[in-house]
């Protein structure tokens, strides 16, 4: 998935709608895997995926489930307005290991 990309946001709202059932009955296993596509329109979603801190998947879930509702709000706001709204309304910072992470999972992908 990619925060900026339309299609994402909507499965991912469906996902959340219609799978915890089958997650908590242990009959589905939901993996979210953000991807750094290199596509102009995905770009500001790679640098919101840089802020996010894997070492705490229910925190990204939230976040990126928070995210993807605000989609329309932020995704076209300029890098810098970006940053600014992922420190300071969400206090977050940028997580160096989420290069390499991003670099094997476009690596799995291709």
């Amino acid at each position: 998935m990619n925060l900026v990309c339309p299609y994402c946001a909507t499965f991912f709202e469906a996902a959340d709608e219609s799978l915890p059932p089958y997650i908590k009955n242990g009959q589905v296993q939901y993996v979210i895997k953000h991807y750094d596509k290199p596509r102009e329109m995905l770009l500001y979603g790679t640098l919101a995926n840089a802020f996010l801190d894997y070492k705490n998947p229910q925190q990204v879930y939230v976040l990126m489930k928070d995210l993807f509702a605000k989609q329309s709000q932020w995704h076209e706001s300029g890098s810098h307005s970006i940053k600014k709204m992922l420190t300071e309304e969400y206090g977050l910072q940028e997580q160096p290991d989420n290069i390499d992470l991003s670099i094997k999972i476009i690596a799995e992908a291709r």
